[in-house]
């Protein structure tokens, strides 16, 4: 009897053991602080949530105007030993902060360790435990489905950016037009008698689908807030090519792939008007 009770005790203790929400992954520390000044541009705290396939992100502005969705791609991870579906709340200003610092070390691997209430970071001889936070205290934000009337590949993607600062410069504003016959890309902006134009087509790569609507069948048009945009820019590889998605008074999305298996998807809603 004693001993089948020291038996139950054990298996108990054991089943306790495997319950425990604890996830540890090894990732090269430079993709970690990509991934992390990606993510900071929005809010200073982010759930990571484990996954299958690997590490999934969802950010939104504080002023609810720009979206970030990612997915840090377990292809990309020196070590992924999942198991289960987790969620740990992690303060992004101190691990940018440790990631800082941590840069100069010799050691190029970040090793993440996910307990209840803490978070241990280790990288060579610079070690970290702080608190996890707690998720119940984060909003849940929802990723829009967004209509796809007009679509481009852009390369390399520091073009596009151009136009944009170049049309910021007299409008808090910038127009996206997308032409359906000539597949022509234009920024414009207007400041009283003052009007820029920018044609990106040059640097379209690959398809262009311009559906239109009847409201506007020979273009896709949609108004964009300059300063959040840019803002967007500063955390995308500008060497880099991206897709673009717009549509009549949608916000516009921007996808671009990294590392071997890793995506990131920007939102940036539209200015909304009724007439051209």
């Amino acid at each position: 009897m004693i001993t089948e009770t020291k038996q139950i005790a054990t298996e108990t203790k054991q089943l306790e053991i495997s319950k425990k929400k604890e996830f540890i992954f090894e990732i090269n520390a430079a993709l970690m602080r990509k991934v992390v000044n990606s993510l900071t541009c929005f809010q200073d705290e982010c759930i990571f949530s484990i996954t299958a396939d690997g590490i999934f992100f969802l950010q939104v502005c504080p002023a609810h105007v720009s979206m970030v969705k990612m997915l840090l791609s377990k292809q990309d991870m020196i070590r992924y030993p999942y198991e289960n579906d987790m969620e740990f709340g992690v303060d992004l200003e101190s691990l940018s902060k440790f990631l800082s610092k941590s840069m100069y070390s010799n050691e190029q691997v970040l090793v993440m360790f996910f307990e209840e209430n803490k978070t241990h970071l280790n990288q060579g001889d610079y070690r970290e435990t702080s608190s996890t936070l707690k998720i119940e205290d984060f909003n849940r934000p929802k990723f829009p489905t967004i209509h796809k009337n007009g679509e481009f590949d852009i390369f390399p993607l520091r073009e596009f950016i151009y136009g944009v600062e170049f049309t910021s410069e007299i409008s808090d504003h910038t127009v996206l037009k997308l032409m359906k016959d000539t597949r022509h890309l234009f920024l414009i902006s207007e400041w009283e008698d003052v009007r820029r134009h920018f044609d990106v087509s040059g640097n379209m790569v690959g398809s262009v689908v311009c559906e239109g609507n009847p409201k506007r069948p020979d273009h896709v048009r949609t108004i964009i807030p300059s300063e959040y945009l840019l803002y967007l820019f500063k955390n995308l590889p500008s060497e880099e090519n991206a897709k673009i998605f717009i549509d009549n008074d949608y916000p516009i999305r921007i996808e671009q792939n990294f590392g071997k298996a890793s995506t990131v998807t920007y939102l940036c809603a539209p200015r909304i008007e009724s007439e051209d």
